[in-house]
């Protein structure tokens, strides 16, 4: 089991807008388990709730599946059930109410009961805890007001199948010419096995000459992909502040190019990617991207400055040859 775990979501999810203080101050330990289960054999595992208010609270309890939503890893948890399939149905835990005294922890022990015919892989549930009994809510539906959770990976013993691909790999923007930093990473990575994976890796950044120009680091906080879906991870390559370019277009002009300053980049660069993932850490993908930096309003200044720099050069040479002749006519 592991208690510290970095997966789609926040570590400790909050719902709704208005959050009643009390369920603020419930400290949840701990905000993920990941566990395996043999179809057909009981596990057993807890959460350790802390009551940090003055005040006795009562907690209940919905167990509720979930999915990834979209590709940015924000979970969609399914709170309108089906709750006859899936990890829910074999979650068995204390409905409620679980009273705390102030100050007082309390440890809610979770079954989980996985049938003879579970399918081999991955399975994923959020056990939330609110102040709102049952009966508050309509039927087959939590009423969240305020809610928090401990989500639940577990990993089905079977035919386990870990695969996965490369959906993508550009700049954020898509663009092929930049004029300075920070120029953001965008690897898509699907997951076509059965179990969730973390895929990591870097990206490492070699300019026109084969210099090594930056390596960043891919998804360092191991957020999971979950199967049958895309994930999307970023990465940034970056140098100086950015400052804010609003105003005229005269300023703005001056703003950016600070910008282009203190990000500075030139010429043609490569992006390199290699992307490990797989229990054993022995299934690659790589992939490449190349873009342009062109930081022309330094250019233009630059080019600016050293056109005026040879104008007085030139004028400074045709007043010295010009004294150069005088003198010598003084001398005749």
């Amino acid at each position: 089991m592991r208690n510290k775990l970095s997966i789609i979501i926040t570590a400790i999810v909050l719902i709704g807008v208005g959050l009643v203080s009390a369920v603020k101050a419930i400290t949840l330990i701990p905000p993920s388990l990941e566990f395996g289960l043999i179809p057909g054999q009981t596990q057993k595992t807890e959460i350790k709730l802390f009551n940090e208010t003055t005040a006795e609270i009562n907690l209940y309890t919905k167990v509720v599946n979930f999915v990834a939503k979209d590709d940015t890893g924000e979970p969609d948890f399914l709170f309108e059930g089906p709750f006859d399939e899936g990890l829910s149905a074999w979650v068995d835990v204390q409905p409620g109410p679980i009273a705390l005294e102030p100050g007082q922890r309390v440890s809610v022990p979770i079954t989980v009961n996985p049938p003879l015919d579970a399918e081999a892989g991955g399975h994923y549930a959020a056990v939330f805890f609110t102040e709102n009994p049952p009966e508050a809510s309509g039927p087959g539906v939590i009423r969240v007001a305020s809610s928090i959770g401990t989500l639940l990976l577990t990993q089905v013993e079977g035919e386990i199948v870990k695969q996965g691909s490369l959906a993508g790999f550009t700049t954020a923007s898509g663009q092929k010419f930049l004029n300075r930093l920070p120029i953001d990473f965008i690897v898509r990575f699907q997951n076509d096995g059965n179990v969730h994976l973390r895929p990591t890796g870097t990206i490492t950044i070699t300019s026109t000459f084969g210099n090594t120009a930056a390596t960043l680091e891919v998804n360092p906080s191991k957020g999971a992909a979950l199967p049958e879906q895309i994930r999307k991870f970023e990465a940034v390559w970056e140098k100086g502040q950015v400052k804010e370019t609003t105003g005229n277009a005269w300023t703005s002009f001056w703003k950016e190019l600070g910008n282009e300053w203190r990000n500075f980049a030139f010429g043609r660069y490569k992006a390199n990617l290699n992307l490990t993932f797989g229990s054993a850490s022995d299934q690659q993908t790589t992939a490449t991207t190349c873009f342009w930096v062109f930081p022309w309003r330094v250019i233009l200044i630059g080019a600016i400055v050293l056109l005026v720099v040879i104008l007085l050069l030139i004028l400074l040479i045709k007043r010295y040859n010009r004294w150069i002749v005088k003198e010598a006519q003084k001398r005749k």
